[in-house]
């Protein structure tokens, strides 16, 4: 049975879509009192955070989607595309399945992070999408 409210039926997506895409997403603990968000790259425990929120090499607490905590060593960073990536030292995650979405300007995406120990979403609207992407810091992306 279906629901005929469009509203209703667009909520039921968007919570279908933080549900499939929440066992991806990782709590980084690499600064301070803030934690910030990963997401699981390879089944061998890749993490890919962004750079400015890990300040230090070591000791990166990582919290898990079943609610456990592990750590993490850097294994590389770009300060000019704001990226780090990490190793989780207890071993494989589940990865992420990237596809490639035909994104427009005005498209609706949903985003997934885990400040805390549940997933937080939000909604937005993709604002511009064409060609390569500059960081504030000189570091660019391909589309």
């Amino acid at each position: 049975m279906t629901n005929a409210d469009p509203l209703v039926s667009l909520s039921d997506r968007l919570q279908s879509l933080v549900e499939r895409a929440s066992p991806h997403v990782v709590r980084v603990e690499g600064r301070g009192r803030s934690a910030s968000s990963g997401v699981a790259w390879s089944s061998d425990g890749l993490v890919v955070a962004a750079h400015h929120t890990v300040e230090r090499d070591e000791e990166i607490g990582i919290g898990l989607p079943s609610g456990e905590s592990t750590t993490a060593e850097i294994l590389g960073r770009d300060p000019t595309t704001d990226l780090a990536v990490l190793r989780v030292k207890s071993g494989a995650l589940p990865p992420v399945e990237w596809g490639a979405p035909a994104l427009a300007a005005g498209a609706l995406v949903v985003s997934v992070s885990r400040p805390g120990r549940a997933p937080r979403a939000a909604l937005g609207i993709v604002a511009r999408a064409a060609g390569e992407w500059r960081a504030p810091t000189g570091g660019k992306l391909d589309r």
